[in-house]
């Protein structure tokens, strides 16, 4: 649970019913995030952000009638000062769009609670931290999660977006085969004629790092490394997995993890 003397409000504005009970859910683990309202259009969404002024706007994209950009059209448009902004979407492509619309975050549905509390952390730094490092970086994460790779797996060709991704991994050393791990227990098999190394040079090197000869992390799942055993642990979710660091690797995994 947050713990924090700041207290902010916001709307959720969503068409989808069962999207807004699992965001209020998710929300109530936050005591300095209060919600002031709901809305499930543009035209309902304007008239509470006029009445409430809230500091943040969770916003879908598709809605009936109008989009979620149309909403920050309109409040630009009527000279309204525009709250800050977490996207909400089942549809990845719209993370440009986010981007040039100077939005915190983009989140996918359905929401899940790490994502939320990176994109919380996020909201939170933009009051803290000087402006022009705060856009930054959020240009900097809305492109990495726009960021997918086109693989072969068993079945054909998989879009992946990278930012599902928790963690690839080899099955062994006597065969190429990899697996690109969701959660702990979701995964699709690529066949051997793509090889580790082939997929990482597909990677980005800013969120992707290879541990040891069969193994490459998603940095934004990483909480720990134990360096006395060379370990590192991944946390999705509610799940958890442990995962061994080369000897040889452990140095520069450190210190990539510290710059």
């Amino acid at each position: 649970m947050s713990i924090t003397s700041t207290q902010y409000t916001c709307l959720i504005i969503d068409d989808y019913n069962e999207a807004i009970e699992n965001l209020k859910d998710l929300l109530a683990s936050f005591n300095d995030i209060e919600i002031k309202g709901i809305a499930n259009n543009v035209e309902e969404g304007i008239q509470l952000i006029m009445k409430e002024k809230p500091h943040l706007l969770f916003l879908d994209v598709e809605m009936p009638g109008k989009t979620g950009f149309d909403l920050i059209n309109e409040l630009l448009q009527a000279n309204i000062q525009c709250p800050k902004i977490i996207f909400t979407t089942a549809f990845g492509h719209y993370a440009i769009d986010a981007l040039r619309n100077n939005a915190i975050d983009y989140l996918l549905k359905p929401v899940n609670a790490y994502d939320l509390s990176m994109a919380i952390q996020r909201f939170r730094n933009t009051f803290s931290i000087p402006k022009n490092n705060s856009k930054l970086e959020s240009v900097s994460r809305i492109f990495s999660k726009s960021k997918r790779v086109l693989l072969p797996t068993i079945t054909g060709l998989k879009q992946i977006a990278l930012s599902n991704v928790l963690f690839f991994q080899k099955i062994n050393n006597t065969t190429e085969q990899v697996k690109v791990y969701y959660t702990t227990t979701q995964y699709d098999t690529i066949p051997g004629n793509k090889s580790l190394k082939e997929i990482i040079d597909l990677l980005p090197e800013e969120d992707f790092y290879q541990i040891d000869r069969c193994t490459i992390i998603n940095l934004d799942y990483l909480t720990d490394i134990e360096t006395k055993n060379r370990k590192c642990i991944l946390k999705k979710c509610n799940e958890e997995i442990t995962l061994t660091i080369s000897r040889g690797r452990l140095k520069e995994f450190k210190d990539k993890c510290i710059s």
